[in-house]
């Protein structure tokens, strides 16, 4: 979803899995610019608009979350 209108950019998620493999996503932003994603923090200016759709630190840890699960 283009949750935050105002920054200029979106972002699109591809997931892939092969079986019980490690499931594998592809964040790609259109529009932004050389900055990581933040609904919170804007590094604007000289690298870029920051796309503020998705929070870059959510999505680290959901990905370790979801491994340490894996391997309880």
């Amino acid at each position: 979803d283009d949750s935050n209108s105002l920054d200029g950019s979106t972002v699109d998620k591809l997931v892939w899995q092969r079986g019980n493999g490690p499931e594998v996503s592809l964040y790609t932003m259109h529009g932004a610019g050389h900055t990581i994603p933040s609904k919170f923090v804007s590094l604007g200016g000289l690298f870029g608009s920051t796309n503020a759709d998705i929070e870059s630190a959510e999505e680290i840890w959901h990905f370790f979350e979801r491994d340490w699960r894996q391997r309880q």
